[in-house]
């Protein structure tokens, strides 16, 4: 029987456009992933980031780094790192996946639930 829903943060991009992975720019003083991190929290939805070696060393030495890492390979397809994703689920496979790429702000709670409500 299917569990709860879960959501994978994409956060394995080189971002070379940018310089830096787009995980790690600034964003109101603070790095990008923390302010999702922030938002994802307070929901009763289980999260996995994916993430490339440079977002997993700066997330190292914070103090509220998201719980669930996987790794990702930054140079491969973003559903590359999709499929890396749900193949972490297979112990307890979510009812649904939501999909939530690094630099798309996570929406409100209410949001969540309301996706979730559909069938």
């Amino acid at each position: 029987m299917p569990g709860t829903d879960h959501i994978l943060v994409l956060a394995a991009g080189r971002g070379r456009r940018m310089g830096i992975p787009k995980a790690l720019m600034s964003a109101a003083g603070s790095p990008w992933w923390r302010l999702q991190h922030e938002r994802l929290a307070p929901l009763s939805i289980p999260t996995t980031w994916l993430v490339s070696p440079d977002v997993r060393a700066a997330l190292r030495h914070a103090a509220d780094t998201p719980g669930r890492q996987i790794d990702a390979d930054p140079d491969a397809p973003m559903f590359h790192s999709i499929l890396t994703g749900i193949r972490s689920l297979t112990t307890d496979p979510p009812q649904g996946v939501f999909v939530l790429p690094i630099d798309t702000p996570a929406p409100a709670p209410a949001v969540w639930a309301a996706l979730a409500s559909q069938t």
